[in-house]
C-alpha cells in the first residue's frame, strides 16, 4: 500500500529535461569498478527510474508494470529515452528504455499497431538492429508483454559487439519487419505418427509447377500438442524419399519470399540417427487449405523398422508480415566493463583467452585450439561468496582463421562488478582481481 501511494505521488512530479538529463547521467555513470550503493539508494534509484519510465510509457498505462518486472535488478541502472519513435505503415514505434554499457544493450521498446487489426496478441517478433560506434549489431528480442487496449507490444531486445563504444555515445535502433501472429508449435507425442507408418509406397501428385509432392488426405491425423497444424499425409515415394505433409488452419501465411512463412515437420530420426541425405521442403493451397511438406533422402521402406520421430514442430503465422523502416536515434551513457587476459592451465591445457565482463553479459575470445566453452557452466562470484548464474548462452563464433568467440553470455539480473570476485566456468575458477587476476584453474 505504502509503495503504491508513493507511486502514485512519484507520478505527479513534472522535471524539466535538463533535471531528467542530470538523473540519468548520475544514475548510469561508473567507474570501472562501480561504487557499492547501500539497499537504501538502490531502492531510491529504482523509484526515480520508475517515475521516469512511468513518462515514457504514458500512451500505454497498463504496461507500467510490465516494464518494471522486465527490467528487474535493471532498473536503477536504466535510462529513460524521450522523445525516440518513429510511425512507418501506420505501426509506431517507440524505444522507452536502455540499459547500456560498452559492449552490450538492453532496450525496452514499444510496437503499437495504429490499425488495431494486425497485431493482436503478443505472438510477434521483431527483425531489429543497432547500429553503436563500432558497428551493427543484430538484437535478440521477446515480447514482455501485450496491452488490448491499445494494441500495443512491450518487446525486450539484447544486443552485444566485440569492440567497445565511449562511455557516452548516439545508438540508432532499426527495425525492418514485424511479424504478427507468428505462433510456435512443438510436441514430443509422436507415437501416433509412428504406429501409422506402412510399407505401402504414398500417392503423390504434381503441383502446376511441375514439382512433385505428397498428396492430401492419406493419413489424416491429430497430433498431442500441435493445436494448429495436424498431419494429414504422411509416406514412402517411389524415388527413395520419406514425406510428411502437413494440414494448416485456413489463412495460414506460406512462403513470404522464402523467409518467416509457416512450416511444420518433425525431427526424423533413422535407427536412432538423423538422416544424412538431403532435406527438402514445399509447400502449396489446394481447395483453400494451405499445406507443408517436407521429404528426406533416402530414406525408403527397407529403413521402415528403424524410423522414429523425436518431435513435430514449426511455426504458424496467421497474419502477413509488415516491411518497413524504423529508424530511431538516440543518446545513451554506458557502463563500463572489466577485461582481462585469461592465462593459466584448467582441465590439462592451456587456455590463453580474452574476458570482457559488463554489466550485462560475458564474452571470451580466443584462438581456434581453445575449443568451444559456451556449453559450459557460468556463474559470477561475488565477494560474500553468494553467485549469480541466471545466464543465456547466445551464439559463438568457430573458425580455424582470426580470433574466435569462444563464449557468449547474456545475465538475466545485472552484475555489480564491484562486488565480483571470481568467474566459475564449468570446471573452472577465474579469479577477477589480485595478484592471480585472470588465471583459470581447476576448482
Amino acid at each position: 500500500m505504502i509503495q503504491q501511494e508513493y507511486r502514485r505521488e512519484m507520478d505527479r512530479i513534472e522535471l524539466t529535461e535538463g533535471q531528467r538529463a542530470r538523473l540519468v547521467r548520475a544514475m548510469v555513470q561508473r567507474n570501472p569498478r562501480p561504487r557499492r550503493f547501500p539497499a537504501r539508494a538502490l531502492a531510491a534509484a529504482a523509484l526515480i527510474c520508475a517515475a521516469l519510465t512511468t513518462s515514457a510509457l504514458a500512451l500505454s498505462p497498463a504496461l507500467r508494470d510490465s516494464l518494471a518486472r522486465a527490467l528487474g535488478s535493471f532498473a536503477p541502472y536504466s535510462q529513460a529515452v524521450e522523445g525516440a519513435a518513429a510511425v512507418d505503415q501506420n505501426v509506431e514505434v517507440r524505444v522507452v528504455s536502455a540499459v547500456t554499457d560498452r559492449y552490450r544493450v538492453k532496450l525496452y521498446v514499444e510496437v503499437t499497431d495504429r490499425t488495431g487489426e494486425r497485431i493482436v496478441d503478443d505472438q510477434t517478433s521483431l527483425r531489429a538492429w543497432v547500429v553503436r560506434e563500432t558497428g551493427e549489431d543484430g538484437l535478440r528480442g521477446r515480447c514482455v508483454e501485450y496491452d488490448p487496449e491499445t494494441c500495443t507490444a512491450l518487446f525486450e531486445l539484447d544486443g552485444n559487439q566485440e569492440g567497445a563504444s565511449g562511455t557516452a555515445e548516439e545508438l540508432t535502433m532499426r527495425i525492418t519487419r514485424i511479424q504478427p501472429r507468428q505462433y510456435h508449435e512443438y510436441t514430443t507425442d509422436t507415437g501416433a505418427m509412428a504406429q501409422a507408418l506402412s510399407p505401402d509406397y504414398a500417392r503423390a501428385m504434381k503441383l502446376g509447377t511441375g514439382e512433385t509432392v505428397l498428396a492430401p488426405g492419406q493419413t489424416p491425423l491429430e497430433i498431442p500438442g500441435l493445436e494448429r497444424a495436424a498431419l494429414s499425409s504422411m509416406g514412402f515415394l517411389p524415388d527413395g524419399s520419406f514425406h510428411t505433409l502437413f494440414r494448416l488452419p485456413e489463412g495460414a501465411v506460406l512462403e513470404q519470399g522464402g523467409v518467416d512463412g509457416s512450416y511444420m515437420y518433425p525431427e526424423l530420426l533413422v535407427n536412432g540417427e538423423p538422416p544424412g541425405g538431403a532435406f527438402e521442403t514445399y509447400c502449396f493451397e489446394q481447395d483453400g487449405v494451405p499445406y507443408f511438406g517436407a521429404a528426406f533422402s533416402p530414406v525408403a521402406p527397407g529403413n521402415l523398422a528403424g524410423i522414429s520421430f523425436a518431435g513435430v514442430g514449426g511455426e504458424v503465422v496467421l497474419e502477413p508480415g509488415i516491411e518497413g523502416v524504423w529508424e530511431i536515434p538516440f543518446q545513451v551513457e554506458n557502463m563500463e566493463a572489466l577485461e582481462l587476459e585469461l592465462t593459466g592451465t584448467a582441465g590439462g591445457a592451456s587456455r590463453p583467452a580474452r574476458l570482457v565482463l559488463t554489466p550485462l553479459g560475458a564474452t571470451i575470445t580466443g584462438g581456434y585450439d581453445s575449443g568451444y566453452w559456451g556449453g559450459k557452466s557460468f556463474a559470477v562470484v561475488y565477494e560474500d561468496g553468494s553467485r549469480m548464474d541466471q545466464t543465456a548462452v547466445e551464439a559463438g563464433r568457430m573458425s580455424p582463421e582470426g580470433t574466435c568467440v569462444l563464449g557468449n553470455w547474456t545475465f538475466g539480473e545485472l552484475v555489480d562488478l564491484g562486488k565480483a570476485a571470481a568467474l566459475e566456468l564449468g570446471d573452472w575458477y577465474i579469479p577477477l582481481a589480485g595478484p592471480d587476476a585472470g588465471e583459470a584453474r581447476p576448482k
